[in-house]
């Protein structure tokens, strides 16, 4: 006879989404030492705010409906405005010599194109 799986306690699960929480915010300082700030805030912690703050907004209406509907969508807009994001507060785009940050940030915009078919078996 198997047993059917227990759901995990609701006390659980809030421990774990603080320890996350708690885990992100102090990368997010670690990463920010020394980095680029608007005003007193470093650049790269806003960057990992506005990241989670998206996702978090984007899970509340997924979870209710149990969908992944917009999956994909969400991520890569959060990918694409945490780049530019970045480069735009971090004040990379006012150095017109910095080509290296321009072709970065604007390479993640690009579609990779597909790749070729393989052609059929005895054609040349």
């Amino acid at each position: 006879m198997t047993e059917t799986p227990q759901p995990k306690s609701g006390a659980r699960s809030i421990a774990v989404m603080i320890l996350v929480l708690a885990l992100a915010a102090a990368m997010a300082m670690a990463g920010s030492d020394g980095g680029a700030r608007v005003g007193a805030v470093p650049v790269f912690a806003g960057v990992v705010a506005w990241i989670f703050a998206v996702q978090i907004v984007a899970f509340i209406p997924a979870w209710i409906q149990q969908s992944e509907h917009f999956f994909d969508l969400i991520g890569s807009l959060t990918y694409i405005t945490a780049i530019w994001g970045a480069v735009l507060l971090s004040g990379q785009w006012r150095d017109q010599t910095d080509y290296q940050s321009y072709k970065a940030s604007t390479s993640v915009l690009v579609p990779r194109p597909p790749k070729p078919s393989a052609a059929p078996k005895g054609s040349r």
